[in-house]
């Protein structure tokens, strides 16, 4: 702070430290994207300043109190613990502190920080009531017919599944009975008056109240989840001592626990950290487009030289159109950002759009696909369906053996595919989040290339990386209102050029073509009021 009259002499500060407060800062805001954002600037801080940011370490540390953002921070440090060593020593007596809480997660990770003498390891929580029940000895009682589950009940296992349910599964090898422990303290925590309270005031300060749509941000419900997970599996010994199974190696066996229990980071800060400006390609047609308008005649009997498309579909209230199919040669090239002067192998974007009558609570959305694939130009077989296959987002961590590509490209195919349920990513979706939908490199394409999985989502060969991803969030939707969210969300695979011509060549220069196809309600072709 400067002085008061300022005289403009130099002020002694400690402008680095500053900056490393501020960043991470931004794990105490809700958000998600703010989250990774900041997860992987605070990788940067251990990798370039650690000694610069030891103390906001420490300050980050002794301040959170969100059970999975003080995991998430203990997970980046720790996996950074070799160029992060000055972190690791000032924050010492934190993890120490840490080591000795009621959140199993939490003080497993602070554990496996500590340096010197272990500390001793804490008494076992009050096991939960379900941990301990015996099957054996519950009386059974009939099921009244037509009796069903109330739908409240359903709605509370559906958003514990999402938020912990591949955790909970992998918990359960460990200890029987997790999942309905936690199942029933939640239900009883998610209705207290306390957590009600300030699920609204989150959601009046981050939530689309008009719109009735609810932010992407990591609020009290799963910040309850999260609580009780970690809670309930600290009485985790002493349910198993009252099972008569005793735990000889408590610290081994809670740091298994832990590790089943882990919402881990790293996928989705791999994701992010693929994110770049979003490039200059024709988005998703928005509402009232004439493009839509366009696509409906052809589906309903319009030439392709009248209507503009090669070929269309309209079938329950979606309207599917592959707008127009050209040479491989004419995709565009990567014009900005690290991979800038390679070529675009294909890119998708979805979009999300305002209704014609603002009163309308229903949101609309539409999809473009622009990617090459493997096809004679005079092949108009399945034109009304995606240019891409399914795909795995464990397709970019894949190693296959290379295959002569005369034989893999033979037939017409796709040579990407999209990942829309992204189970790899697990939990986190829920968590950190994660992009709706990942293009995918197909095993064709890797094959015929002769490609080998490098780090994060990217495959290389003797010259370097020759392939990647890249994901882009752009068309902010922005008010004093509500929290911030992006309209249009897209990723796209680029290919380094020389690869790209080997492609063309393999496929051929007349087979290997760029398709232009949308997918959209039909509502977007009506014209807005």
């Amino acid at each position: 702070m400067p002085p008061i009259p300022d005289s403009g002499e130099t002020v002694p500060s400690d402008l680095g430290a500053a900056f490393a407060l501020a960043v991470l800062g931004g794990l105490f805001h809700p958000s998600r994207e703010r989250k990774r954002r900041t997860l992987l600037a605070t990788q940067l801080l251990l990798e370039q300043r650690p000694d610069v940011a030891a103390n906001a370490f420490r300050i980050a540390l002794t301040t959170i109190s969100d059970p999975a953002t003080l995991v998430w921070l203990l997970r980046v440090i720790d996996s950074f613990r070799e160029s992060g060593a000055p972190v690791v020593a000032v924050c010492q007596p934190i993890f120490r502190e840490l080591s000795s809480r009621g959140l199993l997660t939490v003080r497993a990770l602070a554990r496996r920080l500590i340096e010197g003498d272990e500390p001793p390891l804490v008494p076992s929580a009050v096991p939960e009531p379900a941990l301990v029940a015996n099957e054996a000895q519950v009386i059974w009682t009939p099921t009244i017919d037509g009796e069903e589950t109330s739908e409240e009940t359903l709605a509370l296992h559906g958003f514990l599944k999402s938020v912990a349910g591949n955790r909970l599964r992998r918990a359960e090898r460990f200890l029987p009975g997790l999942a309905e422990a936690v199942q029933e303290r939640v239900a009883s925590s998610l209705e207290s008056e306390s957590v009600r309270k300030r699920l609204n005031s989150q959601l009046d300060s981050l939530g689309d109240r008009v719109r009735k749509r609810w932010p992407d941000a990591f609020l009290v419900n799963e910040e309850t989840i999260e609580n009780t997970v970690q809670s309930v599996a600290a009485g985790g010994r002493a349910a198993m001592l009252a099972a008569g199974n005793l735990v000889t190696d408590g610290v081994a066996w809670e740091d298994r626990l832990a590790s089943a229990l882990l919402d881990d980071l790293e996928v989705p800060l791999i994701l992010e950290a693929t994110r770049q400006p979003r490039p200059p390609i024709p988005p998703p047609p928005g509402n009232g487009d004439a493009i839509w308008g366009h696509i409906r005649d052809r589906a309903r009997g319009a030439s392709t030289a009248d209507s503009g498309i090669e070929e269309a579909l309209d079938e329950e209230g979606i309207l599917v159109a592959t707008i127009h199919v050209q040479s491989g040669r004419s995709v565009g090239n990567v014009e900005h950002g690290t991979f800038g002067g390679w070529r675009w192998l294909g890119v998708m974007e979805k979009r999300w759009v305002e209704p014609s009558d603002w009163r309308d609570e229903k949101e609309l959305f539409a999809m473009r696909y622009s990617v090459l694939e493997v096809r004679d130009v005079d092949n108009r077989q399945a034109l009304n369906l995606s240019p891409v296959a399914s795909g795995d987002l464990r397709m970019w961590k894949a190693s296959i053996e290379p295959v002569p590509a005369a034989v893999v490209l033979r037939e017409t195919q796709p040579l990407i595919g999209v990942d829309r349920n992204l189970q790899f990513v697990g939990d986190g979706r829920e968590g950190l989040g994660a992009p709706p939908a990942i293009l995918t490199p197909t095993a064709a394409l890797i094959m015929s290339l002769a490609l080998e999985p490098g780090e994060g989502c990217a495959y290389h060969d003797c010259d370097g990386i020759g392939l990647a991803l890249v994901t882009w969030r752009a068309e902010y939707d922005r008010s004093e209102y509500y929290l911030a969210r992006p309209r249009i969300r897209g990723s796209g695979i680029v290919i380094r050029p020389d690869l790209f011509d080997r492609l063309a060549c393999s496929a051929g220069e007349h087979r290997l073509v760029v398709r232009d196809f949308v997918v959209g309600v039909a509502e977007l072709a009506a014209k807005p009021s």
